[in-house]
């Protein structure tokens, strides 16, 4: 039980009086709630003292208000969130005034996690409404952007120290959509050859809050050059198309819609499409649940609803001949796989499913001028892992391959050794509470890590020592795990309302430190974890639409014209020193993100450029109203360009140049 801890608020004002020393009668062990002596801290809020002793370190991040419980009469004095650095819990806090108050009442009646007391030496994090305070015991500091940030030396003799996210985050900046007929370039071309005498396809323009643009592009042959197509749009869209006289897929296409602030933004149509190998089957679901393209880029894998996985090799980039028939197969899961992972030597393939296990594949393709195969030759795994308790959600294979990673609705993020297909290890997210994770990225550690003494490798755990694994987790919260310490090192909780909207996606850039996440209300968030902490950099949505995956583009792409309507200014990329490819220093080079929403409209998001606000740099056309489930994204050795890979619902892997 949980004993009144704070007096009534001071009803002249509305704010907390906490003179009376406020302290914990009992131990609650649910909710890992332990009695240690606590260091005293003062914190003020620049209008008045608060002051606690052995609640200078509890869990309860107080935003400081007042309010009435909603089916109490109890005054609620204090409410937020907060995590132990150790994996203490982390969760929203609620104090209350007034008789004995149970915890099962609070989650009942609240939705909140309770409070929870970290180990002593442990850091406590606290997150403010106040801009300024003061700290006796605890060191303490006020960051530039906001971020309230308590620092304890503990007994390691080290500061540890985290921070929250300032509250700027919580308000993404909103994003204009343009959206086209995906397949206009054959009403294009059909007009070119005369096959009709004129065409019509639509262009759409959207903005959340603002009235949406629905133009008709009107294509017709030139009066005086019979080669060319004229396009007419209607209504305030303009689209500009440049070179594909004699093949409108081998056009530049941009939009603009100025009734929304949308400049010229670039609809990048795929090079490439490799299709369901058995589309006018009835009997097989068609939906793509997990795709992967080898590193080398000789092959892919696609995984469907009803449990198949089909390996193809790809055509080359320049190639326009049709999409090459999938050379094997196999069903290695008792329900639908989730996760495809090509390992580096693009030779073997790690598969994870709904049945709570993992399988390696070999997937060796045949050699060039091979015979084609009448049917697709059977694949048995090689290894088989179990040992998650609930759907597999994501997977990672670090260096060559001898260690992999698995995340699972089960809470727990697992370490295997593939040649003995044994697991090393399983950490629990949330500090114990085991919280679903839901994405998984993982990518070597920025600047130095914790002492050798206290480095936790098993023998048989290989190019861990320097990596991170960063999880997103059904509540909101993302978090990372040093796999040398085998210990969490990073929380930040959700920065959306209650209820918390779970985070479906996350990458992790390395080279540049900054992470992304996706959340399942379409918002993008972009931070810097370059000093052991998350710096917010931009938080984007276009609607409400989920985020389904993320991934970096291996490049600095070129200065976007993001919206002039984008009012809110991100902190400048200028905190990225590292040197980029093509040698452009991170001073003009932007970071540049592919998308892929639930409602099929992927995109490039991009951040940078002199502090100018995040903008869509160009959309990627193809999956009509079909959630685009997987993206991925490489370098182009020749010309210094990018490929971006996508997959959808419809059953279609599209391929772009970048």
């Amino acid at each position: 039980m949980l004993k009144p801890l704070l007096d009534a608020p001071d009803k002249r004002d509305g704010l907390l009086d906490l003179r009376k020393q406020a302290h914990v009668q009992e131990t609650l062990a649910h909710h890992r709630l332990q009695q240690v002596p606590q260091p005293r801290a003062t914190l003020v809020d620049g209008r008045r003292g608060l002051e606690r002793d052995s609640l200078g370190r509890l869990q309860d991040a107080m935003a400081l208000r007042a309010g009435k419980c909603a089916k109490r009469d109890e005054r609620v004095l204090g409410e937020g969130v907060g995590a132990a650095e150790d994996g203490g819990g982390s969760g929203r806090v609620v104090v209350l005034a007034g008789d004995t108050v149970e915890l099962d009442d609070l989650d009942d009646e609240l939705g909140v996690a309770g409070a929870v007391m970290p180990e002593e030496g442990d850091v406590t994090r606290l997150a403010l409404e106040a801009l300024g305070f003061e700290a006796d015991g605890l060191g303490a500091s006020l960051s530039e952007s906001k971020e309230l940030r308590i620092i304890d030396q503990g007994r390691s003799g080290h500061a540890e120290h985290a921070s929250f996210p300032p509250p700027a985050m919580s308000s993404p900046v909103r994003l204009a959509i343009c959206t086209i007929q995906a397949d206009f370039p054959d009403v294009i071309n059909d007009v070119r050859t005369a096959a009709v005498p004129d065409g019509a396809f639509w262009l759409s323009c959207y903005k959340t809050g603002e009235p949406s643009v629905h133009a008709k592009v009107h294509a017709a042959l030139d009066d005086h050059d019979r080669d060319l197509v004229r396009l007419s749009p209607s209504h305030d869209v303009r689209l500009s198309v440049t070179g594909g006289r004699a093949d409108a897929w081998q056009a530049e296409y941009s939009a603009a819609c100025p009734a929304l602030d949308l400049p010229d933004t670039p609809l990048i149509i795929p090079v490439q499409s490799y299709s369901d190998p058995s589309p006018s089957d009835p009997r097989r679901a068609h939906k793509i649940t997990a795709f992967d393209v080898a590193p080398d880029r000789s092959q892919l894998a696609t995984a469907y609803s009803d449990g198949t996985i089909y390996l193809r090799r790809t055509s080359p980039l320049s190639s326009s001949a049709p999409s090459p028939r999938p050379y094997a197969q196999a069903k290695p899961h008792l329900s639908t796989p989730t996760v495809l992972r090509f390992f580096p030597s693009s030779r073997v393939l790690l598969t994870a499913g709904l049945d709570f296990a993992l399988t390696i594949l070999p997937a060796d393709p045949p050699t060039p001028g091979t015979p084609a195969q009448p049917a697709p030759t059977r694949l048995s795994p090689v290894r088989t892992l179990k040992g998650h308790t609930r759907a597999v959600t994501a997977t990672a294979i670090v260096g060559r391959g001898r260690t992999v990673l698995s995340a699972s609705r089960d809470g727990t993020l697992r370490l295997w050794d593939v040649p003995s297909a044994t697991q090393i290890r399983a950490l629990p997210s949330a500090g114990g509470a085991c919280v679903p994770i839901l994405a998984l990225t993982v990518g070597a550690r920025q600047g130095e890590g914790d002492g050798e003494g206290n480095a936790d490798v098993d023998p048989r755990e290989v190019e861990t020592s320097d990596k991170l694994a960063f999880l997103a987790l059904a509540d909101g919260s993302f978090e990372a795990h040093d796999l040398r310490t085998k210990r969490a090192v990073l929380r930040v909780p959700s920065t959306a309302p209650l209820p918390a909207c779970a985070l479906q996606a996350i990458a992790y850039d390395a080279p540049r430190a900054a992470l992304a996440t996706g959340d399942a209300h379409g918002i993008v968030r972009i931070y810097d974890v370059r000093a052991g902490d998350a710096r917010p950099l931009a938080a984007v949505q276009r609607n409400t639409a989920g985020i389904e995956d993320l991934a970096w583009l291996p490049f600095p792409s070129p200065p976007p014209s993001p919206s002039p309507s984008s009012r809110s200014r991100s902190p400048s990329p200028a905190s990225f020193p590292h040197p980029h490819p093509n040698g452009i220093t991170s001073a003009a080079a932007a970071l540049t993100l592919a998308v892929a929403p639930a409602d099929g409209l992927a995109y490039l998001l991009t951040l940078g450029h002199g502090g100018a606000a995040p903008g869509v740099c160009a959309e990627l056309v193809g999956a009509d109203c079909e959630a685009v489930s997987c993206v991925r994204a490489f370098a182009v050795e020749e010309g210094g360009g990018a490929e971006v890979w996508s997959a959808a619902a419809d059953g279609v892997v599209r391929r772009y140049a970048v």
